[in-house]
């Protein structure tokens, strides 16, 4: 069976429907229990949370990472490295503004690298992977690279991929029979030398910045690292050491480029397939109507008080609730024009979207995507957690290892036996989701329209071992999403019928299938 639990929903849900929402299978010999549905993995995750903290072993990462890093430690190493990691990320800005201005310098760089397809079709893997990579880059090394830098194109393929040969069918088999797949050659061993060379790289730039090192003065993570290890070189129960820093940062790599950038590939093959998601702006006669009703008194005094003066105006806000569609709620916040240049023309002239509407310059976007927008964009940051919601997007959790000699779902000795909460099963919970199998936009929106959070929804898993990246995470995918939207209309080659998101792996991650895209750019 192996990952072919995580590969659909449905595999699983019939499982558990047969099985109930706790049962145990064998992976070769290895014992797993299967946990489907919001209210055991909840029970597990959340209410038992210390109990299963611990982390089973993957034998496809195991000659990688050695027990050393993050994700795969346990014990007094994972406490400690956690949270270090979870200070140290903080510190540099993770949730906070400074990050923030990383991520929408680097949106603004995808960007202007995406108009240069030109109206052509393009693949936009090994794209959306450099722009991810490079704010990780900034966070881990102090620096982004340059899109053309061989050794950073280089990484990036890399990365891409060892998290393909991750989840392709051989590493599923090394993991359930690592002994007998061991002697028989194959993608599997491809992977290990993918790590290998990701190591090389990331040693070799730990040697570059010991060399620099301020230790009063930390730029990056890895100076916050090795100032650390100054400090404690004389405990010998510290586990701030070289390996651990090399493995640390192997692991932010990997978890913070491939699930990110996969994500977004997702969510460009949903807004492809249902186009109205990212609906074109709404066009002028509505927009002229709308005025017309709502605004023509407040505006009417404005303008007879600035008349000819060329001073700036309230801003307009239409009500968000009433437009439907991701760039039409992105055009209305973003895409004001501000100054009044003349007086008000006598009718409303044809063409553009605001174009010289009560007498303002050409509409153009005048500023990028903030995180504090979100409020007033609501259906941007619901699409994000669409797109990790998608059947065969979301993130499949890794085994847990109880630590307890009684699993209390089960009531039976657990020692030794590992734990998969299937995630995906807890976002198509027909008790706490309504249609679960339905693709509906508005899930994420309450009634009033604002963004909501469901309970029902654990993208990073939940408990002790949350995503550390998680506040990282979202920020991407809201600042790329909204970026890419503002500037593009996303189209598909091929007819909306035959746009598919089933994944081409499923194993660490799904992996969309390889696609073509045409980025059109938005008129103002």
């Amino acid at each position: 069976m192996g990952w072919g639990l995580q590969s659909t929903p449905g595999l699983s849900w019939q499982m558990g429907k047969e099985y109930g929402p706790v049962f145990t299978v064998f992976l070769g010999l290895q014992r797993v229990v299967v946990l489907c549905g919001y209210q055991a993995v909840k029970e597990a995750l959340v209410d038992q949370a210390e109990e299963f903290s611990g982390r089973g072993q993957l034998p496809a990462f195991s000659k990688d990472f050695n027990h050393h890093g993050i994700v795969f430690a346990n014990g007094q190493r994972w406490q400690q490295l956690r949270r270090f990691s979870l200070t140290t990320l903080r510190n540099f800005g993770m949730g906070k503004r400074s990050i923030e201005e990383r991520i929408q310098e680097e949106a603004q760089c995808l960007v202007e690298e995406l108009r240069k397809a030109e109206g052509m079709p393009f693949d936009p893997t090994f794209l959306l992977s450099r722009a991810v990579s490079n704010v990780i880059c900034s966070v881990v090394f102090g620096n982004r690279f340059e899109y053309s830098d061989e050794k950073f194109l280089r990484l990036n393929k890399l990365i891409t991929e060892r998290f393909r040969i991750a989840s392709s069918t051989e590493a599923a088999l090394y993991n359930i029979f690592p002994e007998i797949m061991e002697k028989i050659p194959g993608a599997h061993h491809a992977g290990h030398r993918c790590s290998q060379q990701i190591i090389g790289f990331i040693k070799e730039r730990i040697q570059m910045q010991q060399a620099s090192l301020d230790p009063c003065a930390p730029q990056n993570y890895i100076d916050c690292f090795l100032a650390k290890m100054e400090q404690e070189k004389h405990n010998p129960d510290s586990e701030f050491c070289m390996e651990n820093l090399v493995m640390a940062t192997f692991n932010l790599f990997f978890a913070g480029t491939e699930t990110i950038s996969t994500t977004l590939r997702f969510g460009f093959l949903i807004l492809m397939k249902h186009p109205q998601v990212q609906a074109t702006p709404a066009p002028l006669a509505w927009l002229c109507q709308f005025c017309r009703l709502q605004c023509q008194l407040v505006f009417a005094k404005l303008l007879a008080k600035e008349r000819g003066e060329g001073k700036p105006i309230p801003e307009f806000q239409p009500n968000l609730v009433q437009w439907d569609g991701q760039q039409k709620q992105i055009a209305s916040l973003l895409g004001k024009v501000l100054w009044v240049a003349d007086v008000p023309k006598q009718r409303f002239c044809s063409g553009r979207m605001v174009g010289i509407l009560f007498g303002y310059h050409q509409a153009k976007f005048l500023r990028p995507p903030a995180l504090d927008s979100i409020t007033e964009m609501p259906f941007s940051p619901s699409f994000p957690s669409l797109a990790m919601r998608a059947p065969h997007s979301g993130l499949p959790s890794l085994p847990l290892s109880p630590l307890s000699l009684l699993l209390c779902l089960l009531g039976c000795s657990c020692q030794g036996t590992y734990v998969y909460p299937l995630l995906s099963t807890v976002h198509y919970d027909a008790e706490h989701h309504a249609g679960p199998e339905q693709f509906e936009p508005q899930r994420f929106l309450d009634s009033h329209g604002r963004f909501k959070r469901a309970d029902a929804f654990m993208p990073f898993s939940a408990g002790k071992r949350l995503c550390l990246g998680e506040g990282l995470a979202r920020m991407e995918l809201f600042l790329f999403l909204t970026t890419i939207l503002q500037a593009f209309t996303l189209t598909s080659l091929v007819p909306l019928g035959e746009v598919s998101i089933v994944p081409d792996a499923s194993g660490v991650s799904r992996v969309p299938m390889r696609y073509q895209l045409l980025v059109v750019p938005r008129q103002a």
